[in-house]
């Protein structure tokens, strides 16, 4: 057989090379006896060394101001190559993120305006511990559409006859607002309860937050808001600056005059200069976010939000928002870096009027006090 006629070649060629042949009979003999057990011996199995499970991250989830959103879409495209785990951005309003924020339900609440005393109280009573970080200052819109020819500016005694309690089916034509307007119907588009532009201008311009006719159609979409006014030349509404520049081609924003004399006689357009500038009043506001502590014991969370931080400066100016100027910006990330908690302002109205100055002294303030600062000291009057 073959395995045979191998095995004699194997034993003539010891031959040749001077061996005995009976030692060649007992190779061959011994090949043959253990040839099968070499057969039957099965291999010892591979054992790869186990790799260690990856690491399962939670997402990451933002919810909040409307407003702020462009910030945070724009930051999260420059973020995506470092993501390690999703970040889930939505925004149900201000104050509809503070609901759930406060409750434990997201990491991050961005904001329009500050905390209000009810919110941080229900932020205690959840065990909920945050830090508060200026990212960036807007500007509130008043808005017509562009084929309106008539409303040229408003003062804020003006806004106020609009959207008062009191107004609420009493002032529905325009000639009520100005004599030189014309008779012809209101048509009033504003944010809905849960929104900080609301809570805001509510606040600047009537006096009190939430306090407003209730006679207007309403959205916490800011760009359904912007088709809305524009569909009609008798509309106006309000909303933040970003999502009005970016409807400029159908929209106007009416410039405001705050009939306050030391900040000059006319009325003052909205923009980013104006804005920066602090000329723009009242309707000009610092943007939050607000971190729960406990979220940002994650890496994840807590370089996500470091990178926010910083980048937020370069990403505001391309959505129609102003960038902190560096010396804000690095008390900001110093805030965080501390873990500082609570809020530095403690009522809506501390922000009315402020500038990026007043912001700056402000926290510049309570970083150096190191200590909750008490609404009453957190600007100058």
């Amino acid at each position: 057989m073959a395995g045979s006629d191998a095995s004699v070649m194997r034993g003539e060629r010891i031959e040749v090379l001077g061996r005995k042949p009976w030692r060649s009979v007992y190779v061959l003999a011994a090949l043959f006896l253990l040839a099968p057990l070499a057969c039957d011996t099965k291999a010892e199995p591979v054992v790869e060394k186990a790799q260690p499970a990856p690491v399962a991250h939670l997402p990451i989830l933002v919810d909040g101001s409307s407003t702020v959103h462009p910030i945070s879409e724009g930051v999260l495209a420059l973020y995506a190559s470092r993501l390690v785990t999703d970040v889930d951005l939505k925004f149900s309003g201000t104050g509809g993120g503070f609901k759930l924020f406060c409750r434990g339900k997201t990491d991050i609440n961005s904001a329009s305006r500050p905390i209000s005393p009810a919110e941080a109280e229900l932020c205690k009573s959840s065990g909920v511990e945050f830090v508060e970080l200026p990212i960036a200052f807007d500007g509130v819109v008043v808005v017509v559409p562009k084929q309106n020819d008539f409303v040229e500016e408003l003062k804020v005694s003006e806004l106020k006859k609009l959207f008062s309690p009191e107004a609420q089916g009493t002032v529905t034509s325009w000639k009520q607002v100005r004599p030189t307007f014309p008779d012809r119907p209101i048509e009033l588009y504003a944010p809905g309860l849960d929104s900080g532009t609301f809570d805001f201008f509510t606040s600047a311009i009537l006096g009190e937050s939430g306090k407003s006719r209730a006679d207007y159609k309403s959205s916490e979409d800011d760009e359904e808001l912007a088709t809305l006014v524009a569909k009609s030349d008798a509309a106006l509404g309000y909303f933040g600056l970003s999502h009005f520049l970016k409807n400029q081609e159908r929209l106007r924003a009416v410039p405001i005059d705050d009939e306050v004399a030391d900040n000059g006689k006319d009325a003052v357009p909205p923009s980013l200069a104006t804005v920066q500038s602090g000329a723009y009043q009242p309707l000009a506001r610092p943007l939050f976010l607000y971190v729960s502590t406990r979220s940002a014991a994650r890496k994840e969370v807590a370089d996500f939000v470091n990178f926010y931080v910083r980048s937020a400066r370069l990403v505001a100016p391309d959505v129609g928002s102003v960038g902190l100027s560096p010396d804000l910006l690095d008390l900001s990330v110093r805030r965080f870096a501390e873990r500082r908690t609570g809020a530095v302002f403690g009522d809506l109205t501390d922000v009315i009027g402020l500038s990026l100055a007043d912001l700056m002294a402000a926290e510049t303030e309570a970083v150096s006090a190191k200590a909750e600062l008490p609404a009453a000291t957190a600007r100058t009057p």
